[in-house]
């Protein structure tokens, strides 16, 4: 669906920031208390919400939006990254409106299995190696993430600080967490790397 609204859209990319008012957001908002897991809109104004999004003609399966295995309630449990007509994280942070900046399609993460609603996009600190959103517990320490080229891999963390950092998160907004580990930097690199092709430092 990422690939067919750019193809039909002169290679402008679909905005990431769900629930943001944008014409091209991919979703409209679906959470109630974006800081409180569990507390998404009654299920109606969510599948309004899932419909309102500039992805909606492409992928018109509510059931596609979620992880079977997500959060129960929660119709929306993938997230798109900050880098994909979203925000900046920070000044130097890039962001692409068009398909063609993506360099190297293959290595770029576009989604990633939440397994709850988060607000906005998914994002990391650009500048130093620190989390911004938590770091993804899902299917045995790892969790499932979507390239820009379509094809879809799950990534096991290796640090046990991710894995404790990741467990421990309750309040999604206020999760910023900097690796003190060599193992906790390299989790946190390829994220980072994924997002955007390098590191911002």
């Amino acid at each position: 669906a990422f690939i067919l609204y750019a193809d039909e859209n002169d290679d402008r990319l679909v905005c990431s920031n769900a629930g943001n008012g944008a014409s091209n957001q991919w979703v409209g908002r679906t959470w109630g208390n974006y800081k409180v897991v569990g507390e998404s809109m009654p299920e109606p104004e969510q599948l309004d919400a899932l419909k309102a999004g500039a992805l909606w003609p492409f992928v018109k399966e509510a059931k596609l939006y979620q992880c079977p295995a997500g959060y129960r309630g929660e119709m929306l449990t993938y997230a798109m990254m900050c880098s994909i007509d979203g925000f900046k994280v920070e000044d130097k942070s890039p962001v692409w409106k068009k398909r063609i900046q993506i360099p190297q399609p293959a290595e770029r993460l576009i989604f990633v299995d939440e397994g709850v609603t988060s607000a906005g996009s998914f994002a990391m600190m650009y500048t130093t190696p620190e989390w911004w959103d938590q770091a993804i517990i899902r299917h045995s320490n790892g969790t499932t993430f979507g390239y820009a080229d379509g094809h879809a891999g799950y990534r096991k963390w290796r640090a046990a600080e991710t894995i404790r950092f990741g467990e421990a998160r309750v309040i999604h907004q206020e999760s910023h967490f900097k690796p003190t580990t060599e193992l906790g930097k390299e989790d946190a690199q390829w994220v980072q790397k994924g997002i955007w092709g390098k590191l911002g430092y």
